[in-house]
């Protein structure tokens, strides 16, 4: 089953309070013995979290897509009985932390799990890597903008904006884990299929891009400072890539860090 979850937003709220409420929210609707019960009765053996947070019209828009696993595919009573029993938790934690009450209608959605995937796997390293390389993610869509189009929107018309949407993410999101499993869930379902866990290097390695190809490396911690100093590098970095290869990313990279040598760290 896919479960999303939102809360009512205004175009003032700052990301790191409204994040919080959604992720602290969460962990109340997944606490205590009405949660153990409910997921014997139903044979939930465990979940996976993707954040996911775009801005739009009315601000920033964190909300939570949770795959749930369960033993038997559920009757429909029983999903209108676990629709009930998150929308009654999810609604009252979200009224407690002083926001709106969520509608019926927008605040939770309950389906079933085809094809649900796509919504946790954009989530992970290797999703996003190609995520990143898309045209439509580049272009944006209409309405509502990921932090990779805010990002492109930046480097092609340096709104100052857009700038302070990038650094509002960065301070916001710093540390926050976007993909979350339920307490030995990953391992255990790992195990039930054979399925060995990958590293990063693995990951990054698995991706499979265009020119197959390793232009170069830079270290994270430098890639960090330098985005801080100039959040459209992302995007000059594939620019320049794309049109004269490693060489011309070195040269960008080499003036990018020049220049913020010459501010305080």
């Amino acid at each position: 089953m896919l479960l999303t979850l939102t809360m009512p937003h205004d175009y003032g709220d700052r990301l790191k309070l409204t994040r919080e409420v959604v992720s602290n929210s969460w962990r109340k609707c997944i606490a205590g013995g009405a949660w153990e019960k409910i997921k014997m009765e139903l044979g939930i053996q465990g979940c996976c979290r993707a954040l996911e947070v775009t801005h739009g019209a009315n601000g920033w828009h964190p909300h939570l897509h949770v795959l749930l696993f369960t033993a038997l595919p559920l009757a429909e009573g029983h999903k209108a009985d676990l629709w009930a029993f998150f929308y009654k938790r999810w609604s009252d934690a979200i009224v407690a932390a002083g926001y709106r009450k969520p509608s019926p209608e927008h605040g939770l959605c309950l389906c079933d799990g085809e094809g649900a995937g796509e919504y946790v796997t954009k989530m992970t390293k290797q999703g996003l890597a190609q995520e990143v390389g898309r045209s439509d993610t580049k272009e944006g869509r209409a309405g509502s903008r990921s932090i990779l189009q805010i990002i492109e929107g930046y480097r092609r018309h340096h709104l100052e904006c857009d700038r302070r949407l990038i650094m509002e993410w960065l301070a916001s999101t710093y540390g926050v884990k976007q993909l979350t499993w339920s307490n030995g869930f990953r391992k255990r379902l790992a195990q039930r299929y054979q399925v060995a866990e990958q590293l990063d290097l693995d990951i990054v390695q698995d991706v499979k891009h265009p020119a197959d190809e390793l232009l170069g490396e830079i270290s994270g911690a430098m890639w960090d400072r330098l985005v801080d100093f100039n959040p459209s590098l992302p995007g000059l970095v594939v620019d320049a890539a794309e049109k004269s290869g490693w060489p011309a990313v070195e040269r960008l990279l080499w003036r990018t860090s020049a220049g913020s040598r010459k501010i305080p760290p």
